[in-house]
Order: structure tokens, then sequence, then C-alpha cells
């Protein structure tokens, strides 16, 4: 849950940011500002927006295990159990 927590949490910061640019903005603000309203909302994903997604919960997926899961920690558990892993 946490990666996809993190995910959520990163992807619905540019769609913010750009109905504050397309509201407040003048000029090309507002053009950058409803693009990135309009392609990274979560009430219409578009194909970027489920493509930065998808590489967003993988990359954090592979992030938190690297710093929750031991390698070595579960070899040796393993190991004791009498286990063993070709």
């Amino acid at each position: 849950m946490v990666p996809i927590i993190f995910a959520i949490a990163l992807i619905t910061f540019p769609s913010l940011i750009g109905q504050i640019m397309a509201k407040r903005g003048s000029g090309r603000s507002v053009e950058i500002g409803n693009w990135l309203a309009t392609n990274l909302s979560m009430q219409n994903p578009g194909w970027i927006y489920i493509v930065v997604y998808f590489l967003l919960v993988l990359g954090f997926s592979f992030f938190y295990v690297s710093i929750t899961f031991n390698t070595t920690e579960v070899a040796e558990n393993i190991q004791k159990r009498g286990g063993y892993i070709p």
C-alpha cells in the first residue's frame, strides 16, 4: 500500500499545480496549466497518466522493498530452518 500512496501523492501534485496555473495564470502558463490539469487528472485518466502512475508505483515498489527487505537476514533464517534455494 505504501508505494501506491506515494505514487498517488506525486501524480496528483502536477494536476493540482495545473489547475492553479489555469485559473490564476496568464498567457503561456494558462496553456501549460490546462495541459497538466487535462492529461494528469484522476477523473479522466489518459495514457500519459496511466504510464506515469504505473512507473511511479513500480519505482516506489522497488525502493520500498530495497529498504524493508534484508536479504542477508532472510538467507540466514532459511539456512537455520534447513531450507535451500538453488
